[in-house]
């Protein structure tokens, strides 16, 4: 590698055998020195040695420009506009004078790399003069087209950074101006309250240029004709607005559809949000009833646990516990009789 401004020299030097050898020193090389040179003794080519020599010379120039649908490219100065439904195209172009190398590109909107969505175009282009030797230059172009540009890049800084080896880093920017639709964000579609609650609805719209926002319930449009309504609009961003709606308190009437409609040049948007009456649910606990066999298994279990403590008791009357196992033979047969009648 090699960088411009290094001339071409040849000269020769001699060791002490008496055997030559041709040295290439450069001093103001320009790009059209680039190629590929062959080093060999007069007469003997087969014996020889070659040098592939690659020169960087530094951007000419860097430049924005905006390319319309009939194919007119305009450099752009310090602004670019970008129209919803309009296509467009905007490109950075780099030149680089007498020479075919040519340098890496990337294109950032505030600092964010957005260069994938850029198509990269190359060319090397010679011109030819009757009154001098042909020149030539190397063009390398990233390219984006689009109708529906991003409404985010409004008023963002859009810049090319051009790198070639063994120089400093070239820059150009210029400022994007969007216009686009509204766009209607709403913290959510469903919202519920019950009678005599204050409600608020929120939502930003984003548009540029500003058109007119407009509320409707039920398809009427909503006006702050009483002390119950209340209509804000509070600006976040030269093109985005902070938009609510509230009532005080509500009655029956206000469960409904309510709509924001943000309309401009470019189109219009609507978002729907729905009001609903809560209502409260009592939770009563499951009654659990027992079955037929469950109670049978119950109170047979709670019968021996009565013979068992009479048993642990320290009772020393055999009589007693005859007569407790008699009984609980008998109340077992009882409850039998009774369930299978």
């Amino acid at each position: 590698m090699f960088l411009s401004n290094i001339r071409l020299k040849v000269y020769f030097s001699f060791n002490q055998n008496g055997s030559a050898t041709s040295v290439l020193q450069y001093k103001e090389m320009l790009g059209e020195d680039a190629g590929t040179f062959h080093c060999y003794k007069l007469g003997d080519e087969s014996n020889s040695d070659i040098l592939n020599l690659t020169v960087f010379v530094p951007v000419d120039s860097l430049k924005f420009s905006t390319i319309s649908m009939d194919g007119i490219e305009s450099i752009a100065d310090n602004e670019i506009f970008l129209s919803e439904g309009n296509l467009l195209s905007v490109a950075c172009t780099a030149v680089v004078n007498a020479s075919r190398t040519k340098p890496l590109l990337t294109i950032s909107v505030d600092s964010e790399d957005i260069s994938h969505i850029f198509t990269p175009i190359e060319q090397t282009k010679v011109i030819r003069s009757d009154a001098g030797p042909a020149y030539f230059f190397s063009e390398k172009k990233l390219r984006y087209e689009t109708q529906k540009p991003e409404p985010r890049w409004n008023d963002a800084k859009l810049t090319c950074t051009a790198q070639q080896n063994g120089y400093q880093d070239v820059e150009e920017s210029v400022f994007l101006r969007v216009q686009y639709r509204p766009v209607v964000t709403c913290l959510q579609a469903d919202e519920y309250a019950k009678v005599g609650d204050g409600v608020s609805f929120s939502c930003q719209v984003a548009s540029n240029p500003n058109g007119t926002i407009v509320w409707t319930r039920n398809s009427e449009k909503i006006l702050e004709n009483d002390s119950n309504t209340l209509l804000t609009k509070q600006l976040i961003k030269p093109d985005v607005s902070e938009i609510s709606l509230n009532f005080m308190a509500i009655d029956e009437s206000h469960f409904s559809i309510y709509t924001i409609t943000a309309e401009n040049d470019y189109g219009l948007y609507e978002y729907n949000i729905e009001l609903h009456e809560f209502e409260e649910q009592l939770h009563q606990p499951e009654e659990h009833t027992a079955s037929v066999e469950e109670t049978d298994q119950n109170e047979q279990i709670d019968m021996k646990h009565f013979v068992q403590q009479s048993k642990t008791s320290g009772g020393k009357d055999r009589y007693s516990n005859v007569i407790l196992s008699i009984l609980l033979a008998f109340t077992s047969s009882l409850m039998h009789i009774v369930l299978v009648d």
